[in-house]
């Protein structure tokens, strides 16, 4: 009856075959079959345990330079004492936020999602909001650049809870003639921008096609 053969994380190296003169039976197809089987099982953990094509999450907080100091980046800054996070400034302040860094090339991008906290409960044009945009590229030859919004502007819920700004099902394949960048909105408290908001992190869920 055949014999089930049980893998072991284990790269199995060399991989032994038999010689002329050794005798034909199953000793060395045995040591053959195991020491196959054992790296398909150790490269097969080391990619994760899932089969290809899967589905992974990229998480990054977005940083800025500190918030007391001179010229800070469009309006929001590091937030003292915790480094971890963006917090606006002034009203209304833009944060460009390049996601290509963190987009594998070949994959898709499926979901992102933008964790913030709003500093006040505001309502219509004064939330907080985010848009997605894309940038598609020629380089050579008859040289172009279009630059275009992905959905629309998605705005907080009128709470000052935190919450995440949603766009999914994007199915975006990533090449190398495309760039992706993630704009932040603060919210508006009237010139005065008396209620900072927080920037915690993003989230990109991508599906990566897997070897080749």
């Amino acid at each position: 009856m055949p014999v089930d053969i049980t893998d072991a994380h284990v790269f199995t190296d060399p991989i032994v075959r038999p010689a002329d003169s050794d005798a034909a039976d199953l000793t060395y197809i045995v040591t053959l079959t195991q020491g196959l089987a054992n790296r398909t099982r150790w490269l097969y953990d080391v990619i994760g345990g899932v089969a290809y094509p899967y589905q992974r999450y990229i998480v990054f907080a977005p940083l800025v330079c500190a918030a007391d100091s001179p010229g800070t980046a469009f309006g929001w800054g590091q937030a003292n004492g915790a480094p971890g996070y963006a917090q606006s400034l002034v009203d209304s302040a833009y944060l460009p936020i390049d996601l290509g860094p963190y987009l594998p090339y070949g994959c898709t991008l499926d979901d992102v999602h933008v964790l913030l906290t709003p500093g006040a409960a505001r309502s219509g044009a004064s939330r907080m909001s985010a848009t997605l945009h894309r940038g598609l590229y020629v380089f050579t030859g008859t040289e172009t650049k279009t630059l275009e919004a992905i959905g629309s502007a998605v705005s907080d819920d009128t709470t000052s809870t935190i919450q995440s700004l949603a766009w999914t099902a994007l199915a975006e394949a990533i090449l190398p003639t495309r760039s992706y960048q993630l704009v932040v909105r603060a919210g508006n408290d009237g010139g005065t921008h008396t209620y900072p908001d927080a920037l915690w992190a993003v989230r990109l869920t991508v599906t990566v096609p897997g070897p080749g």
